[in-house]
């Protein structure tokens, strides 16, 4: 059985690779839509809210207020960043890959994302200088 699950799963990774959709986070963060790719996870494919992760929303819904202060440091779409930033907060989203990166910026600029006080850093962070390709 597991095995069945895993060739499913390889399938749908490969069709649904570079695909990129818009989706919308739950009301209580507000009117915020963002792009998702299933290469970044694929339970962004999930309709609602079981297509995000839970614990992301809810340590946004427990410590994020207007005026706080986010690092999301590996970012990734960004449903961290989008739910502080429909919060009140002011965010930085740190993402090093030029996909992942790519999709941030284009979830900027939807309309309905254009107060909110969210910067994208397309940068790795590490504990030594120097300069790698991705």
């Amino acid at each position: 059985m597991h095995s069945l699950k895993r060739y499913f799963r390889r399938i749908i990774e490969k069709l649904a690779r570079n695909m990129a959709f818009k989706r919308r986070l739950p009301k209580s963060f507000g009117n915020i839509s963002f792009y998702v790719s299933p290469d970044a996870q694929l339970k962004y494919i999930r309709p609602g809210s079981v297509g995000f992760d839970e614990l992301l929303l809810n340590l946004v819904t427990r410590f994020v207020c207007k005026g706080s202060v986010i690092w999301d440091v590996g970012a990734n779409v960004g449903v961290f960043s989008f739910s502080a930033a429909g919060k009140g907060g002011r965010v930085v989203a740190v993402e090093p890959d030029p996909f992942l990166v790519g999709l941030l910026r284009k979830s900027m600029q939807l309309r309905e994302n254009q107060g909110l006080d969210l910067k994208v850093a397309p940068v790795a962070l590490s504990w030594a200088n120097g300069l790698e390709e991705f």
